[in-house]
Formats: structure tokens, sequence, C-alpha cells
């Protein structure tokens, strides 16, 4: 049977959890909350640590996708579920990947630098005007 200090050890051993999908549809508290409480939130799902709270019950529940979630924590795990689901389905179309290549005429960093040089002439025309 799992106690809290359980829980915490866990937490404390495990360290930064790793999201294995796009960050695009995450909040930064998001992102967050599953980069301190991933694994654990993975080990209550999986069964490899047992619930101790109705909430930690609950949060199974949601995982199973037999709750709606409600939390911040329940929900930032689900979009987690679902979106790695998503990018690891090969027929998904989120599964394309793009790649860019380097182009011989103009690579990226000249084209950064372009463009701050023209941002910092448009702000320097517009201060002109006024």
């Amino acid at each position: 049977m799992s106690t809290k200090q359980d829980h915490i050890n866990f937490i404390n051993e495990k360290g930064t959890f790793t999201v294995r999908c796009s960050h695009a549809i995450f909040s930064i508290e998001q992102i967050e909350l599953l980069e301190k409480y991933g694994h654990w939130f993975m080990a209550l799902t999986n069964g490899e640590l047992e619930p101790i709270t109705d909430m930690q019950k609950e949060f199974i529940l949601v995982a199973k996708r037999e709750k709606k979630a409600v939390s911040p924590e329940e929900i930032a795990w689900n979009k987690y579920l679902y979106r790695k689901e998503m990018e690891d389905n090969p027929n998904n179309r989120l599964n394309i990947r793009y790649e860019y290549e380097e182009d011989t005429f103009c690579s990226r960093e000249m084209l950064k630098q372009t463009r701050k040089i023209l941002s910092r002439e448009l702000i320097n025309i517009h201060k002109r005007e006024l």
C-alpha cells in the first residue's frame, strides 16, 4: 500500500518529466505541471502507485476517460495523453515532419539578421514621422 511519503519520495526521485509531444497546445503552467509531476501522474495512471486520496482516485478515472477533467492537473495530463495518442498514430496528419533545407543563397541566420535590421529601420521611420 502506498503512503503519502511513498508518493513524495517517488516525485523527488524521478525528477523532471520530459513532455514527449508538441508543446503547442499547452500553457506554460501546464508544461510546468507535467514536467514536475508527470512521472507521478504516469505512476498513478498505470498502477505503479496506489491512490491514497479521493482526488487521486478521481484523477485515475479521468485518465481512464471515465470522468471529465476538472482540476488543472487532470486537464494537463488528459491533454498530454490525448496529444501523445494522436502523435503516435501513424495515420494521423500531425505526424508529417517538415524538414527545412538550408538555402545556399540565404541562411536562416542571415534572414533573422535582415529582419532585425528592417524592424529597427521601421521603428526609426515611425519615430521621425512623429
